[in-house]
């Protein structure tokens, strides 16, 4: 399943996407793009090996997060399939 990850911090790489997942306990993606996003906020959709229920659980640990100062939004991609 996907991950849509907004609003990251236009510093943020995959790196530190991943040392976030490692710190709440999420499991290691199976690929990871960035792109730009609106308004100088990167966004990433984020590939997972992990049922729908699974997938809910990440969600509610991201959503709304601060970190590196920013408020981070995610949200179940769908229409990358």
């Amino acid at each position: 399943m996907q991950l849509m990850l907004d609003s990251l911090p236009p510093a943020a790489t995959e790196n530190d996407i991943l040392a976030l997942f490692v710190e709440l306990g999420i499991p290691a993606p199976i690929n990871m793009t960035i792109a730009p996003g609106l308004r100088g906020k990167p966004s990433a959709v984020i590939n997972f090996d992990l049922d729908h229920a699974d997938m809910e659980a990440v969600v509610k640990l991201l959503d709304g997060r601060i970190w590196m100062e920013h408020a981070l939004h995610a949200s179940l991609a769908t229409l990358f399939h």
